[in-house]
Formats: C-alpha cells, sequence, structure tokens
C-alpha cells in the first residue's frame, strides 16, 4: 500500500484511469470561455491531455523526488492536477446541457453567461496559481540540502 502513495504512483495511476476511462465515455464538445477565447474541445481529447499531463507531472515527480521535501504542497499539487480540470469539465457539460432549458425560461440573460464564464475563469486561473507549488517545493527542497552540505 505503501508503493501506490508516493506522488509519482499516483499520478501514474490516475493518468492510467483517465486514459481507459477516455475510451469507453460517450463523446459530446466541452465548450468553455476563458477571458475572451471560446474553446469547443471533445471530451475524448481534453481527457487524453489531461492523462497526458499526468504522466508529464509523474516523471517531474520522479525525476525530482529527493529534492522535494514539504510533502503537503506535493499532495496539495496532485489533487489540484487531477481535480481541477475535472472540475471545469463538469461545469462545462453541466452548462451545455442547461442550454436547453434556456429557451423555456428566464435563464437566457446575459447574466446566466456571465456567471458560467466567471466560475469556469475562477477554476482556471487558481488551477495556473497552483502550477508554481512544485517550484515552490523544489526550491526549498534545494536550500535544504545545500544546507545539509554545507
Amino acid at each position: 500500500m505503501s508503493l501506490i502513495l508516493k506522488p509519482y504512483n499516483l499520478l501514474l495511476l490516475m493518468a492510467t484511469l483517465l486514459l481507459v476511462a477516455s475510451f469507453f465515455i460517450p463523446p459530446f464538445d466541452l465548450t468553455f470561455n476563458i477571458t475572451d477565447t471560446y474553446f469547443i474541445i471533445p471530451n475524448i481529447h481534453f481527457f487524453r491531455f489531461h492523462a497526458i499531463g499526468l504522466l508529464i507531472f509523474a516523471a517531474f515527480y520522479k525525476i525530482l523526488d529527493s529534492y522535494l521535501t514539504i510533502k503537503s504542497i506535493t499532495w496539495l499539487h496532485i489533487i489540484t492536477i487531477f481535480l481541477f480540470p475535472l472540475v471545469i469539465a463538469f461545469i462545462s457539460y453541466n452548462f451545455n446541457r442547461s442550454l436547453a432549458l434556456v429557451e423555456i425560461s428566464n435563464q437566457g440573460s446575459p447574466a446566466y453567461f456571465e456567471r458560467n464564464e466567471r466560475s469556469i475563469n475562477a477554476v482556471f486561473y487558481i488551477f495556473i496559481a497552483l502550477q508554481i507549488l512544485p517550484i515552490i517545493n523544489f526550491i526549498f527542497g534545494a536550500i535544504n540540502m545545500y544546507k545539509k552540505t554545507v
């Protein structure tokens, strides 16, 4: 059990599960705005690219495991790189499903669309900001390694 609780092994497991799941999920388009750009991405490509990103981070954590000293930052980063893209996909999927109801309700107002755009932007910007966590962890680890050698 301790073997799977290594950060790189968990990322490898999550990437494998996402890659396998991408072959069995029904295809639909994820549409979302990030600032002024409108993205339309098939969910299968989204999940496969997410799995590739997890594999890249697994290699990063495998190579730099001895330098990463703050385990809480490591686990916070792993949780965010797995969950935040899935949250964006979930918000986009629910918003697209609700568009069928917009025509028969008063939710077609611009505020309805702006609220969805703000929520996706908030999740995306937090996700991008948290990508600095491994760099901070690496810097603290390198400083600690340097202090041990001096």
